[in-house]
């Protein structure tokens, strides 16, 4: 019986060490443009502007500006969390469920302000960033090209992403870079 067991655990192992490598990002976020609405998209749109100025705060190292941000952010989530914005049912709970997977991460930004943890910190607006993505891309996001960049980081092995509109951008993970990188992927491509 235990033959069987390991037998299986290590074909399991096995298929998930090769679909992680097979296309990284893929897991992050997926763009389905079969969801877009006009109506998601200008409800998403002050999200996207909201999370330029937490990059803003990043960029600045400064906590003050980061913790009133992710506050304002969160209300205006939670707002937004109470409509209802298709026909879908199951459409709308993924949206709701992304909502409060962004408000997390951006409590999380919170909390490590007040500890005055940087790693925490940057984790949060990273995994607020990728939840971001995620939502944007579940509702075909279109009002706008979102652009993905990416940087390594010593203390994460997936290195750190953000999102912005112009297609390339200053590293706010990294403000004494004083080049600009260019965008890693679109978030509207294939």
């Amino acid at each position: 019986m235990y033959k069987y067991l390991f037998f299986l655990f290590c074909c399991s192992a096995m298929a998930c060490s090769q679909n992680s490598s097979s296309n990284e990002t893929a897991t992050h976020w997926q763009y389905q443009p079969q969801h877009h609405s006009e109506t998601l998209d200008a409800h998403c749109q002050p999200m996207v502007a909201k999370f330029q100025d937490l990059l803003k705060g990043v960029m600045n190292k400064d906590t003050a500006y980061m913790n009133t941000v992710a506050i304002e952010m969160i209300q205006q989530l939670d707002s937004i969390a109470t409509l209802d914005f298709s026909k879908d049912t199951i459409l709308n709970q993924d949206i709701k469920a992304g909502l409060n997977n962004i408000a997390g991460e951006l409590a999380g930004i919170v909390i490590g302000v007040s500890m005055g943890d940087e790693p925490e910190i940057k984790m949060a607006v990273n995994m607020t960033g990728i939840q971001i993505l995620n939502l944007l891309g579940k509702v075909g996001y279109q009002k706008q090209n979102i652009y993905i960049f990416h940087t390594a980081d010593a203390a994460l092995e997936d290195g750190l992403y953000w999102l912005g509109i112009q297609k390339t951008a200053k590293n706010p993970y990294q403000p004494e870079q004083k080049k600009e990188v260019e965008a890693t992927y679109m978030l509207q491509e294939k």
